[in-house]
């Protein structure tokens, strides 16, 4: 097996992740909507969804989809590009570890200096991950010449 096929452990992790919080927002608007007596109607803008005061899981479901899509696309690229590293690796594996650590403190106690030291975290291996591909394209790339 191609050792590329590795970097999908690390993304299977973050799209997990990403239905665990899909699945904890729904629940707890099906709990608020049930104790408030809400109506479906109320999830017509995001303002109205305000009035469930479960902006905490919308907004952390939203984080998802925001700096981890450059994660997805460098693993794509890597793998197109068939580079395989173990350094990769121990950083997409740092990156999801960073991400749970996120989420988890965003959907519990939501202590925001703990949950900004999680996202610089993740924002640094990622920027760390992207370095590292540039190098190695740049490299390849003079190869070439």
């Amino acid at each position: 097996m191609n050792e590329v096929y590795n970097y999908f452990y690390p993304v299977f992790a973050l799209v997990f992740l990403s239905f665990i919080v899909a699945g904890k927002m729904f629940s707890d608007r099906m709990v608020e909507m049930k104790n408030k007596n809400f109506r479906l109607s109320v999830f017509k803008t995001s303002k109205d969804r305000e009035a469930l005061m479960l902006v905490q899981a919308a907004d952390n479901f939203k984080n998802l989809f925001e700096m981890p899509v450059l994660f997805y696309v460098l693993v794509v690229l890597l793998m197109v590009t068939n580079i395989y590293r173990p350094a990769y690796l121990y950083l997409m594996w740092a990156y999801v570890v960073a991400r749970y650590t996120h989420s988890y403190i965003h959907s519990t106690y939501n202590k925001v200096l703990h949950r900004f030291y999680a996202f610089v975290s993740s924002y640094f291996i990622l920027g760390a991950l992207w370095t590292l591909f540039f190098v190695e394209i740049i490299m390849l790339g003079n190869r070439h010449v």
